[in-house]
């Protein structure tokens, strides 16, 4: 008996490959049309060719064009998806460290977006959040989880499937774990400043000082990922869907090697954000099994990260797989 489904189509529009990964799984079946449902989307820095400028809010750029943050495609495609089901109470919000969501909105011009399909949208970074008590938690004691969040009786997660230079792969859960914190609580970690992450008896910095000299287990963060499924197994996601329409990752494996994108045109999507993150790792041409973060979300109960027991919807991962490069100190978790 498999215990989570994962949808993966590919060639056509945003619109075609997002309504197909979505009835693929039914989606219709399990979202009232009376739901509330909150939409996080990974907005985590303004497009590099975006015509604003640090004073604007825009602290970090894109690394390449395309492939490192969600397309206004695909969430355009998700909400009118979710118009078409009758749902009319959605929410779309981000919490960015890269840049102010405004910023980033803009840049996208995602308010006319929302305003097209009746949509919400909020800087999840200056929410009210409530403090959730982290058992067994792996760095966290607790986590403020934005009260808008908590509330939804919907949460649909749309990440980017993309190759990260702190843990590996940048998919569902580091999207939704990194992107529902709040600055208000949380700090902002804004290019060129120092901020650091409550939650634990110590503060205890993220993603910050020397790259080379954090914790690190095949070359990826180990207290980043310990975070990840701490903040994961507080507050699940219904439902991650990943664009895939362009792919970042490493031009090579080389010491020293820059970003590059590839476009594959793919969207997966799946109910068990573990499941789906260890998919798109699979299609991305790395080891699920080695991706820190993956593994110790499955520990804690947040999903099933083994691919014999998903089942794949749509096309096959052997169709669809892709040769992506990480960092080099990370070229363990290719696949041999």
């Amino acid at each position: 008996m498999t215990a989570a489904k994962v949808s993966i189509t590919k060639e056509g529009s945003a619109e075609d490959l997002v309504n197909e990964a979505l009835n693929l799984l039914d989606l219709r079946s399990r979202l009232p049309s009376n739901a509330k449902v909150f939409v996080k989307p990974n907005l985590v820095r303004v497009p590099r060719e975006a015509n604003i400028s640090y004073e604007d809010g825009a602290w970090e750029k894109t690394f390449v064009p395309e492939g490192d943050i969600v397309h206004r495609e695909v969430i355009a495609a998700l909400l009118g998806a979710l118009v078409d089901m009758g749902v009319k109470d959605v929410t779309v919000g981000e919490a960015p460290g890269g840049c102010r969501a405004d910023a980033v909105y803009k840049a996208l011009d995602l308010y006319s977006l929302a305003h097209e399909y009746g949509a919400e949208l909020i800087d999840l970074n200056q929410e009210e959040a409530d403090k959730i008590p982290i058992e067994n938690g792996l760095l966290l004691n607790y986590a403020w989880v934005p009260r808008i969040v908590r509330e939804a009786d919907f949460r649909i997660n749309v990440g980017v499937l993309k190759v990260h230079r702190g843990t590996a792969v940048c998919l569902g859960l580091k999207n939704w774990a990194m992107g529902i914190l709040p600055g208000r609580y949380y700090g902002q970690n804004k290019s060129g400043t120092v901020q650091y992450v409550k939650g634990s008896d110590k503060p205890l910095p993220i993603h910050m000082g020397r790259f080379e000299t954090r914790e690190a287990q095949a070359g990826q963060e180990v207290a980043v990922s310990k975070l990840i499924a701490d903040v994961c197994s507080v507050q699940k996601c219904d439902l991650t869907l990943l664009d895939g329409l362009a792919v970042m990752h490493y031009a090579s494996m080389e010491p020293k090697s820059k970003p590059t994108f590839i476009k594959p045109n793919l969207i997966l999507a799946g109910y068990d954000m573990v499941a789906t993150d260890a998919v798109g790792t699979r299609v991305l041409g790395l080891d699920p099994s080695k991706i820190l973060h993956i593994g110790l979300s499955s520990q804690k109960g947040v999903g099933e990260s083994d691919l014999s027991r998903i089942e794949i919807l749509g096309r096959k991962i052997e169709d669809v797989g892709l040769r992506c490069n990480p960092l080099y100190t990370q070229r363990e978790v290719v696949l041999s």
